[in-house]
């Protein structure tokens, strides 16, 4: 089973870990969704302090996640 999450992931720390290792127990693929600028200015006064590249390649370096992509305001 394929499980999926979001988010900013922006100043990766332990809760992201820790969500990350739990939503990988459920299933296993874990597909990790990395809100764009964009996204996060629509629900967040400031833009990530880390790029949205970074943030998708920090990810990806993770062993609990299996795929990373970035996701866009239609």
């Amino acid at each position: 089973m394929i499980v999926y999450t979001v988010g900013t992931f922006d100043l990766l720390h332990v809760g992201h870990l820790a969500l990350l290792k739990h939503c990988k127990s459920l299933g296993d693929v874990l597909a990790v969704g990395v809100a764009s600028d964009e996204v996060v200015n629509m629900y967040k006064p400031n833009v990530p302090v880390v790029p949205l590249e970074q943030r998708v390649e920090m990810l990806e370096a993770l062993s609990c996640v299996d795929i990373v992509r970035p996701y866009h305001v239609l």
